[in-house]
C-alpha cells in the first residue's frame, strides 16, 4: 500500500489519518473508462473538515501537504472541490459523521463528479491531463477516517446498488455507464 501515517482496518478499506496530513492511493489505476467509488466519513475526535476525498495521479506523494498535489481532484470536508492544489468550488455540502462520497471518474471524456448521500454536488470538473494512471485518493489529519467501497462495503448500507455490469454492492444508485473500480470489471478496463 502506498500511504503516509495511516492506519488500516476492514481488509485495507478503512483508512484513518494520523496527527498531520498522510494520504494513501488506491491500488488500481485508470486512464480509460467510467468509474465509480463511494467512502463513508466515520467518527472520529473533533470536526471531519480534514477528510479529502477524490483522486491523484500515480506519481504524487502521500506525506506532507499532500492536499496540493498536482494532478488531483479532491472533494473536502469543508464543502469545498480542490483542483490541483486549488479550490475550484465552494459553499458545497461539508462531510458529517456517516456521510457518503460517491466518485464518478469519467476518464473517457477526462471530468469528475462528485456525490454527497447520492445528490450531485457542484458542476462536473475537467481533470488534467497526465501520462500516468489516476487511482482513488484519501487524505486525513487529526485522527480521521474514511471506508471505500468499491462494490463490496466494509460498512452495512441500507440499499443495494450495482454498476452496468450488475456488479457491487453500493449505498446510492451508481450513474448510468459506470462501473465499480474493481477487478472483477477488468474487461471495462480500456
Amino acid at each position: 500500500l502506498d500511504s503516509g501515517t495511516i492506519t488500516f482496518s476492514d481488509g485495507n478499506l478503512t483508512a484513518t489519518s494520523g496527527s498531520d496530513y498522510h494520504a494513501t492511493k488506491g491500488t488500481i489505476g485508470v486512464n480509460a473508462g467510467k468509474w465509480y467509488f463511494e467512502a463513508k466519513i466515520n467518527a472520529g475526535s473533533g470536526s471531519t473538515v480534514d477528510n479529502f476525498i477524490g483522486i491523484t495521479g500515480d506519481n504524487t506523494g502521500v506525506t506532507g501537504t499532500t492536499y496540493d498535489n498536482n494532478p488531483s481532484v479532491l472533494y473536502t470536508g469543508s464543502g469545498t472541490i480542490d483542483k490541483d492544489g486549488t479550490e475550484v468550488q465552494s459553499s458545497l455540502t461539508t462531510f458529517s459523521t456517516g456521510t457518503i462520497v460517491g466518485v464518478a471518474l469519467n476518464m473517457d471524456d477526462s471530468e469528475i463528479e462528485f456525490y454527497i448521500n447520492g445528490s450531485k454536488q457542484g458542476s462536473t470538473q475537467s481533470i488534467s491531463s497526465f501520462t500516468g494512471f489516476y487511482l482513488p485518493f484519501y487524505i486525513g489529519a487529526n485522527n480521521r477516517s474514511a471506508s471505500f467501497n468499491f462494490g463490496a462495503p466494509p460498512y452495512t448500507i441500507s440499499s443495494g446498488n450495482a454498476d452496468a455490469n450488475g456488479f457491487g454492492n453500493f449505498e446510492y444508485a451508481v450513474p448510468s455507464g459506470y462501473f465499480a473500480l474493481n477487478t472483477k470489471n477488468l474487461s471495462e478496463f480500456g
